[in-house]
């Protein structure tokens, strides 16, 4: 239970910092508020849902980072997230419109210059966020010009990948970018966009991740769980058995006891980040092994779930949706599905 302590750091937070993003920053408490609110069926909590939200929308013109972690991308999907489950009344498209059109010509202007390879951009975030609104917009003219900017955005991406884009990375990170673009390409597949295109992509794709076999078995659960997003979707059974080949050697209970270590719970990195996957994995129709795994001991008699409860400091930079807030949504979810 959110205690009247753990309430004031996180409020306390909130005035000292000027952070308004969706995993690091206010957006993600905001949220927080408004989803606990009502599951908990209580007023005080979406109140503060209400007066976070207040606060985002007075100082959004100051932030001009697109990145969804902690810039405007990530603010403008959490107002998404919040209009189409009713936790505030208004209409999307009103709302976003404008807000569309900033991230829209701010995109332009970062591809129209010339940045270094080693320089990463918010494309990837900025295309996330217009498949959303593609899916939400009612105006003709505005629906096209998004579709055309989806197909642009993914062939930048695509395009422009570094020599180590099939690379294995450390540690496990549940948003590696790599393997969300895959992800994010069956998604914009399954809306019919450029669907020929996107075939090609998985065809050269293979060439590369066939042969890929990565050393973490949270990395490999990871590569496989794309795998099998790429070929139910697509229908390919090549991606399918190549998911199967790396089923056969994943031990789920291995990555929690091992792989993660007691410190690993944070749900962009840690235990939360695997359940999930667990849980794609299930909704595709997949068997699952250790379903009835204790994540919610995993996470309580950690100690860091202890230091951010107690150190202040340390909660000051994860009290957000990837910390503290998250962490307490995933504890709350698991208690209500009991």
């Amino acid at each position: 239970m959110l205690t009247k302590e753990l309430e004031y750091k996180i409020n306390n937070v909130l005035q000292q910092f000027s952070f308004t993003g969706l995993l690091k920053g206010d957006m993600g408490v905001c949220i927080y508020y408004f989803v606990l609110g009502r599951m908990r069926h209580d007023p005080q909590m979406t109140q503060l849902g209400e007066a976070t939200l207040e606060k985002i929308m007075a100082n959004m013109g100051q932030n001009k980072i697109l990145f969804m972690e902690e810039g405007i991308t990530g603010i403008a999907l959490g107002i998404s997230f919040l209009l189409k489950y009713k936790f505030v009344e208004g209409d999307v498209n009103e709302v976003l419109q404008d807000i569309d059109d900033h991230i829209y010509k701010g995109t332009c202007s970062l591809l129209e210059k010339e940045v270094t390879p080693n320089i990463k951009l918010p494309i990837l975030d900025v295309l996330i966020y217009f498949i959303v609104r593609y899916i939400n917009v009612n105006s003709a003219i505005r629906k096209k010009l998004y579709l055309r900017f989806i197909e642009h955005l993914f062939n930048y991406i695509y395009i422009h990948r570094q020599d180590n884009f099939y690379q294995e990375t450390f540690p496990f990170n549940l948003m590696k970018e790599q393997y969300l673009f895959v992800g994010v390409l069956v998604w914009i597949y399954q809306l019919g966009i450029d669907q020929k295109r996107i075939e090609n992509i998985f065809h050269e794709m293979k060439l590369f991740l066939f042969s890929c076999h990565p050393v973490l078995h949270a990395n490999r659960f990871h590569l496989m769980t794309v795998a099998r997003c790429v070929g139910k979707f697509t229908h390919d059974t090549e991606w399918m058995n190549f998911a199967e080949r790396l089923a056969q050697d994943i031990d789920i209970r291995h990555i929690l006891e091992n792989e993660l270590t007691n410190k690993n719970i944070m749900p962009q990195t840690g235990v939360i980040g695997i359940w999930l996957l667990q849980k794609l994995n299930i909704w595709m129709g997949f068997a699952m092994n250790d379903e009835n795994y204790d994540f919610e001991k995993r996470i309580v008699e950690s100690s860091l779930w202890e230091r951010i409860e107690h150190d202040g400091e340390f909660f000051s930079n994860y009290y957000s949706l990837n910390g503290y807030c998250g962490i307490r949504l995933f504890l709350d979810y698991l208690k209500r599905k009991v």
